[in-house]
């Protein structure tokens, strides 16, 4: 049987982790597939790289325990 290509070209994805290795591995696999990848490893690095020239992401991989911030702050925020 034949597999379906995947692609993520043209998806630009925002990777907040506060684990430098799990953000790493996760862009990485996600570039491989074509996604136009930013990374931030706190809520408010994130916030930058949204307000940023770039624009908010398609789509927003978020840790939800982190310190200071979570990943549930963060989507509270962005939904505001």
């Amino acid at each position: 049987s034949e597999q379906a290509s995947v692609t993520l070209d043209g998806v630009r994805v925002l990777i907040v982790d506060d684990n430098d290795d799990a953000r790493e591995l996760l862009a990485v696999a996600l570039e491989q597939y074509g996604a136009a990848v930013r990374t931030a490893s706190s809520v408010r690095e994130a916030l930058a790289v949204v307000d940023g020239a770039e624009g908010p992401p398609d789509v927003l991989v978020s840790d939800v325990a982190m310190p200071f911030a979570d990943g549930y702050e963060l989507i509270k925020i962005l939904r505001t």
